[in-house]
């Protein structure tokens, strides 16, 4: 009767564990961006975690991989780690890729139906100088945030 208990006890803990490390809304960055939200704004993504990095990617709803048409290595060792560890994306869900000045990756995954990534141009982006990019390195690297039909919305790349 006693090991019915114990391993009942660790089903329950397992389903919770799990269902915690999959809480995508501890995002910290979502958070901050949620309750720091400024329509048409630009925010410096080193401002936004606190340290430096080497790149910064998007990985969008969809997809287990970064768009590497530049084919920078940095960009190929974070898809060699996302492949490793069997990452991917629904449809609800993008993901903001760090490769930070240790060589270490860090992915905060984002809900679209809180904040939703924009990977093409908009007239918008236009008036405010932005160029968007697929990855920005720490100098450069800025998110646009501005909402639209009551939607939030951002975009990753450079001012220039």
């Amino acid at each position: 009767m006693k090991s019915y208990i114990i391993k009942g006890f660790l089903i329950i803990f397992l389903i919770i564990s799990i269902y915690l490390l999959n809480d995508t809304s501890k995002n910290i960055l979502e958070k901050k961006l949620l309750s720091e939200w400024k329509n048409n704004t630009h925010i410096k993504i080193t401002d936004l975690i606190k340290k430096n990095f080497k790149l910064a990617c998007i990985v969008y709803p969809y997809s287990s991989e970064i768009i590497n048409n530049l084919n920078f290595k940095q960009i190929e060792k974070i898809n060699n780690y996302l492949k490793k560890n069997k990452f991917n994306l629904p449809e609800d869900k993008w993901a903001l890729t760090i490769l930070n000045n240790n060589n270490e990756i860090e992915i905060f995954i984002f809900k679209r139906k809180k904040i939703d990534i924009v990977s093409t141009k908009v007239d918008i982006v236009k008036v405010i100088e932005f160029n968007n990019n697929e990855c920005v390195n720490s100098k450069n690297g800025f998110f646009y945030l501005y909402s639209k039909k009551k939607k939030k919305h951002m975009i990753i790349g450079e001012l220039k």
